[in-house]
């Protein structure tokens, strides 16, 4: 009969701390999850909660084990210990609720299969064994403190210099931000261009990209939006762009004589992007109309960056790789992504591990189905929804995130969630890796680990999520943070160009672990998808351990329903769509929350109990009354309005 290890006692530790529900803890208080989400826990061994609670022991091993406790919701705040301080506060839930209580201070381990415990057979094997000994939890010592499992796995890879990369990316010229008087002489140039030839149109424009958020070269363009009155969304519907002689600031061909005549070069145009590019002045630029939401991920971003020193130094040894590897689009004319598309997989990568080093600012609050915010200035108290142009195809767009966290490292870490400071919510991330132990494991995770046949990475929804139906014939699929049923990977188009680009990140990790320096694997290392060995270049370490990676079953989830027909306000007071919506969303769960955002816009929660909603594939778009309605997920939660 197999018997559960310590690694299965940590993972049941970890997934306890993953799903508390109390709050205002202040370390000694035990976790309480409920048996709901207790129900769905099962080590990465195959064992459940009881396998391994019961072979839990105290410190004297003829005692049974009191870190593992079980109470019903309403003995838990009837209890004595609730009014003393020595439970944590907890929200409404069914009196019948059971919850399963995990004390982390308390001594414990497992028993063996012989009924003596891993502290005493430890003591008893050979100093010769070549077996690790295994991970026990016991009271915190001054001199030898207990491993966590993420230092055990950074004592396996020990023998990798964990500062390389960083000291070789800090020696390297920096990402520039160009100033904000900078960019408004930039875009002060393309606004006279554009009000010389159109001066009765109404025009803004409004800078965004990777030379706003702080991530870019010296030679990378200038993103600019340009929101028109006039010709409208229905002019740039058109299945592609303007062509023929007529003078309108969407009509590429004209544009292209009219940027020439003034001295640019190297004008082009992006189907997918319907985008102006341009070089005048030795300033490059590119131009879009009418398409205001997408500036938002300029913010995203740099609100990411915000929050963690790591960040931009991660971003930029990524970036470096690329380019010195060339393997970005454009500059990759075949089977390549843009850099976005690289910086949205980072910081996917960066929110999915365990713990994490960034929150997800699109869901901040995963317990709340209502991801409030204390901050009365947070954009998701805004507009955040919108639809936008992608491809010549309309798509829902909602640009929904905190823009509120603040990163205070005086303050006690974070583990998987931001944290109050009085009236401020910050973020300290407990995870500790270098950027190079990070980069190192970003190339093992999207090389070797990532399933590309049945998931999307997904910032959105925590790092990854189920292939939605639009995306079954692409080869990579990176969800756009902002724009709905929008992939970023469909720049690799067969087969043989997502093997590349596994095969080049495989490469890269072999080398890196295998201790070749960053400088050489990005330009001179020739022909690098030769290598590929979990033990690093030559096979001389020891096989790699990854770091953890979150994980959390959600039993519901928020959606936007963008583009409703309009109700006559006449009819208002007797008319709702909330009935029919709710027989349409059956098959997906419960809807338990409906709110109008606006007059054609509703904000909808449903809940399955049943099942991780991360795995429900939902439609992008629906017709509802004769009329295109567009779907946009926001986030999911833990537990349904009723617990």
């Amino acid at each position: 009969m197999r018997k559960p290890t310590e690694q299965d006692l940590e993972e049941l530790c970890q997934h306890m701390i993953l799903f508390d529900m109390t709050d205002d803890r202040r370390g000694h208080e035990p976790h309480a999850v409920p048996e709901r989400l207790m129900n769905s826990f099962q080590s990465s061994r195959g064992f459940k909660y009881q396998n391994i609670a019961s072979f839990s022991t105290s410190r004297h091993r003829d005692e049974p084990s009191n870190v593992f406790e079980s109470m019903q919701y309403m003995e838990y705040v009837a209890d004595r210990r609730y009014d003393a301080g020595d439970f944590a506060r907890i929200g409404k839930m069914s009196n019948n609720m059971k919850l399963y209580l995990y004390y982390p201070t308390r001594q414990y381990q497992l028993q063996s299969s012989n009924g003596t415990s891993g502290r005493d057979r430890s003591r008893r094997s050979s100093s010769r064994s070549r077996s690790p000994p295994l991970l026990s939890h016991r009271e915190p010592s001054r001199h030898t403190p207990p491993l966590t499992q993420r230092e055990v796995v950074r004592q396996a890879n020990r023998d990798i210099d964990p500062y390389a990369i960083d000291k070789a990316i800090a020696a390297k010229p920096e990402l520039i931000q160009l100033t904000p008087e900078s960019i408004h002489e930039k875009v002060k140039i393309l606004q006279k261009i554009f009000a010389a030839y159109f001066p009765t149109y109404y025009m803004q424009l409004t800078p965004f990209g990777s030379t706003v958020s702080g991530i870019a070269f010296p030679s990378s363009k200038l993103d600019i939006n340009i929101e028109m009155d006039i010709p409208d969304m229905k002019r740039l519907l058109m299945e592609s762009p303007s062509m023929g002689s007529a003078p309108q600031p969407d009509n590429y061909e004209y544009m292209s004589n009219v940027l020439q005549s003034l001295g640019a070069t190297k004008v082009n145009y992006n189907e997918t992007l319907s985008s102006t590019s341009f070089l005048i002045d030795h300033l490059r630029y590119e131009y879009s109309f009418n398409r205001g939401i997408v500036t938002k991920s300029t913010d995203l971003i740099q609100e990411y960056i915000k929050l963690d020193n790591r960040v931009l130094p991660f971003i930029k040894t990524l970036k470096y790789f690329g380019r010195g590897r060339n393997i970005f689009a454009p500059a990759l004319k075949f089977n390549g992504i843009r850099s976005y598309a690289y910086v949205v997989m980072a910081l996917s990568f960066l929110i999915s591990l365990e713990p994490p080093v960034l929150p997800n600012l699109q869901n901040i609050n995963h317990q709340d189905i209502c991801d409030l915010c204390v901050s009365d200035d947070c954009a998701t108290k805004k507009m955040f929804w919108e639809t936008a142009l992608h491809n010549h195809i309309v798509v829902g767009a909602a640009a929904r995130f905190h823009d509120c966290i603040k990163h205070d490292e005086t303050a006690s870490p974070c583990t998987y969630r931001v944290k109050k400071n009085g009236s401020d919510l910050y973020w300290n991330s407990s995870n500790k890796a270098t950027v190079g132990e990070l980069f190192i494991d970003f190339m093992y995770y999207y090389g070797y680990d990532f399933d590309y046949k049945n998931f999307a990475v997904s910032l959105k929804m925590g790092g990854r999520t189920l292939r939605k139906d639009e995306f079954k014939n692409d080869m990579l699929v990176i969800e756009d943070p902002i724009l709905s049923s929008v992939n970023l990977g469909a720049g690799i188009t067969d087969g043989q160009g997502l093997q590349k680009f596994q095969h080049t990140l495989r490469g890269a990790f072999t080398l890196l672990y295998g201790g070749v320096p960053y400088d050489q694997v990005i330009t001179n290392t020739p022909d690098i998808h030769q290598y590929d060995c979990l033990q690093g270049v030559g096979a001389k370490r020891p096989k790699y351990r990854p770091f953890l990676r979150m994980k959390w079953a959600p039993s519901t989830k928020t959606i936007a329903l963008i583009g409703l027909p309009k109700i006559p306000e006449a009819d208002r007071e007797r008319v709702c769509y909330c009935d029919r919506i709710k027989q349409l969303f059956a098959s997906y769960g419960d809807v338990d929350r409906i709110i109008d955002l606006d007059y054609t816009v509703k904000q909808l929660t449903f809940t399955d109990v049943r099942r991780n909603v991360n795995d429900i594939i939902i439609p992008t778009s629906f017709m509802f009354e004769g009329k295109k309605v567009y779907l946009v997920e926001l986030y999911d939660s833990v537990l349904p309005p009723s617990a």
